[in-house]
């Protein structure tokens, strides 16, 4: 990319979110979620927290499709999906913004145990694809601290 080249996320995947980092302490990040499904913003007290509420919304909403599936040896009921609508627009959650950091968030594969996708840093104006969790989760933690 070049020095002067604008790139931004597309806003119309079904599965924007908005990262609103609203404090960092003790190596920790704390903040908020916010997505098309719902008008409230969920929070979350450390990244790991993070990560579950972002996976609980994209197996919730069936995109990006898991390429792995969890399987047990005892019979389990399927899980029932439900349809969600969009609350919001994209646009609405693009505007969302952190005390300390915003990060838009475009997941676009699930595979590998993974996830693989960009990362857009609001304030920065840094685009940065990662292929891993643990790759997001850096960039985050580099662009807050």
């Amino acid at each position: 990319m070049k020095q002067n080249e604008v790139r931004h996320i597309p806003l119309h995947m079904p599965n924007i979110l908005s990262i609103c980092v609203n404090d960092y302490h003790d190596g920790e990040i704390q903040g908020e979620i916010f997505h098309c499904y719902d008008r409230n913003s969920w929070r979350f007290a450390n990244v790991m927290q993070m990560m579950e509420l972002i996976e609980e919304l994209y197996n919730r909403i069936s995109f990006p499709q898991a390429a792995f599936r969890i399987r047990t040896l005892t019979d389990r009921e399927p899980q029932q999906k439900t349809y969600l609508e969009k609350q919001i627009s994209a646009e609405e959650i693009a505007e969302k913004r952190g005390r300390i950091g915003t990060f838009l968030l475009s997941v676009k594969y699930r595979q590998n145990v993974s996830w693989q996708g960009e990362v857009e840093w609001l304030e920065g104006g840094e685009l940065s694809e990662f292929s891993s969790a643990l790759e997001l989760v850096k960039i985050i933690s580099n662009q807050v601290k």
